[in-house]
């Protein structure tokens, strides 16, 4: 058929949109396989991080650089409510259930955001059985690498 200037069937448009929704579903499924992928990547750097850490407090050495996942942090649970971060809240958040499930009655966690939740569901966490305490209740890792001292005098604290 021969159409005027600008003018379109509805079959004509119907396959427009319907192409336009492929396309949009391509870039959504796209676009979450490599969010997924990071995720899983930096959940991978984080569980080394930490091992490491606590391979070079082992060590009694006096200092160890961060070098990854940026923008997590690093947390003791139950943490100091007394002072620092957690201060004055009402609500004070409780251990992430992973500690718990296992008995621990504290544990050392590097995790994607400062709730239990997320240490849960992406986040990594170790038993702290050496005393281990963070000066300032948690330190996040905003820029690498990160410096961490390592202080032996009273158990072992974490200063940024």
């Amino acid at each position: 058929m021969i159409f005027k200037k600008g003018e379109f069937l509805a079959e004509e448009v119907l396959k427009m949109i319907i192409a336009l929704m492929v396309v949009g579903f391509l870039g959504y499924f796209l676009v979450s396989l490599y969010l997924s992928s990071q995720d899983s990547n930096d959940k991978e750097l984080a569980i080394a991080t930490l091992d490491n850490l606590i391979l070079e407090i082992d060590n009694k050495k006096i200092s160890y650089d961060v070098l990854n996942p940026k923008d997590w942090f690093l947390i003791v649970w139950p943490a100091n409510y007394d002072q620092g971060f957690f201060s004055g809240m009402s609500e004070v958040p409780e251990s992430p259930q992973v500690c718990k499930n296992v008995g621990w009655t504290s544990c050392v966690c590097f995790c994607p955001e400062m709730n239990p939740d997320d240490c849960d569901e992406t986040g990594y966490c170790v038993n702290n059985e050496k005393g281990i305490s963070i000066k300032g209740d948690f330190i996040e890792v905003e820029a690498v690498p990160l410096k961490l001292n390592l202080d032996y005098s009273v158990g072992v604290k974490i200063i940024k």
